[in-house]
C-alpha cells in the first residue's frame, strides 16, 4: 500500500520478476494522512483470506523544516503527522496481525508472517526542533516492542 499507485505496479512487477516464484502480489493505493481508510483496508486485507505474509512499514512524513512547538503551526500540521507517522502503523497492524497470527505453519511456509517497521533514528533521542516527528517515531518503536514481546509471554 502506498499513495502512487504506478509505483506500487512497479515495485510488484520488479519483485515478480526477482522471485518468480511468489504466487500473487496485491496492492492498493492509499493515503495514509486520511483516517477514513481503513474499512476500505481491511476490506482488501479479508479478500486475500489470511494470506498476509509481510507487513511493511515505511509510511512517514517528516516536517520539511525545524518547527518551534509552542509556535502557531499551519492548521491541521500535528494530526497530519500523527496520522501518518503513528495511525498509519498503529492501524495496519492491528489489521494484519490478527491475521498473521491464525496463519497456519507448514514446511512450505514455516513463519506465520514478518513485519518490518522502518523508522528513524530520530527516534532514539529527543529533537527540540522536530518534536512531534521524533514523538510519533518513538511511539513506533514502543508499540512494536510491545506487540512483540507480548507475543513472546
Amino acid at each position: 500500500m502506498s499513495r502512487t499507485e504506478y509505483k506500487l505496479k512497479g515495485v510488484a512487477e520488479e519483485i515478480q520478476k526477482t522471485y518468480p516464484q511468489c504466487e500473487k502480489i496485491d496492492f492498493l493505493a492509499v493515503d495514509f494522512s486520511r483516517l477514513d481508510i481503513y474499512e476500505e483496508i481491511g476490506a482488501k486485507l479479508n479478500s486475500l483470506e489470511g494470506q498476509v505474509k509481510v507487513l511493511v512499514n515505511n509510511v512517514g512524513i517528516m516536517p520539511a523544516l525545524p518547527e518551534y512547538f509552542h509556535l502557531q503551526a499551519p492548521p491541521g500540521y500535528h494530526q497530519r503527522l500523527i496520522n501518518v507517522n503513528i495511525s498509519a502503523a498503529t492501524n495496519m497492524l492491528s489489521l494484519v496481525f490478527p491475521m498473521m497470527l491464525k496463519a497456519e505453519v507448514d514446511k512450505k511456509n514455516p513463519v506465520k508472517g514478518v513485519v518490518i517497521n522502518i523508522s528513524s533514528s530520530v527516534s532514539h533521542a529527543p529533537l527540540p526542533l522536530l518534536s512531534t516527528y521524533s514523538a510519533c517515531k518513538e511511539f513506533i518503536n514502543w508499540i512494536f516492542k510491545i506487540e512483540f514481546y507480548l507475543l513472546e509471554l
